[in-house]
């Protein structure tokens, strides 16, 4: 998946790329370099309508960590 979030980038060129789908704690420091905004729920779900406290502490945790190279 990563291949086809480069190449949106790369096409998109001077636009905000934001992904909106399929993010989640495990995966979220693989695009971090790449696009500009993320939308999550089901990644940091329990189930449809309630959130995991838990996913979204490991996500933000990975995102604040980030140092851009």
């Amino acid at each position: 998946m990563r291949d086809k979030i480069v190449a949106m980038k790369e096409a998109v060129v001077d636009f905000p790329l934001a992904i909106a789908s399929g993010v989640t704690p495990e995966n979220v420091s693989d695009y971090l370099d790449i696009a500009d905004c993320f939308l999550v729920a089901t990644g940091i779900s329990r189930n449809f309508s309630e959130l995991d406290a838990e996913k979204l502490r490991r996500l933000l945790d990975r995102v604040r960590s980030f140092a851009p190279r």
